[in-house]
């Protein structure tokens, strides 16, 4: 039995001249992609209601017009599927979503390999928190406002020096 198939309702058909022809540009929205197609591949397309199996579609379309065999349609049918044109089923809808989370898991793992310049390279040597964790209490004088004042005590005993020795300081400068 042949499978039914179903054009995503999700995506735009423009028609346009290129080079003197007709054309259809189908804009696929969700991947971004852009398509072009001959007004027989769109008149096709368009049969993909997901109610007629490909034999019906030939006989539909040979009525119209078209002489097209049920082959050829369930070859540009599976054409269409690996464009990602036509509607998935559940469970292919679920192996995709499976192989990019599986996709995404080896880019996430492969980040840390050795690629590229070694300049760019990046190493993990631990949680830097954890150093600043054991060394704050030691260092928490540092981040006081006696601490402040004592610098700012001790930048004005520097300018006080400089201003004082200034003949010595611009000779040896």
């Amino acid at each position: 039995m042949s499978a039914l198939h179903r054009l995503r309702t999700d995506l735009v058909i423009i028609a346009q001249r290129y080079q003197g022809e007709e054309s259809f540009i189908v804009k696929d929205v969700e991947a971004r992609k852009y398509y072009r197609f001959r007004p027989v591949e769109i008149a096709v397309m368009q049969e993909f209601d997901g109610t007629a199996s490909p034999e019906a579609l030939a006989a539909r379309l040979g009525s119209s017009g078209l002489t097209i065999s049920a082959a050829a349609i369930e070859g540009f049918a599976r054409k269409l599927k690996q464009m990602g044109l036509l509607e998935r089923s559940l469970s292919e809808r679920s192996v995709l979503q499976l192989e990019r989370l599986r996709a995404d898991r080896r880019r996430r793992l492969g980040a840390g390999a050795c690629r590229g310049s070694l300049l760019r390279m990046r190493w993990s040597v631990g949680d830097p928190d954890a150093l600043f964790d054991r060394w704050l209490p030691r260092l928490r004088f540092f981040f006081t406002p006696t601490f402040l004042g004592i610098s700012v005590l001790l930048f004005l005993a520097y300018a006080a020096v400089a201003v004082a020795k200034w003949p010595e300081l611009s000779r040896e400068i």
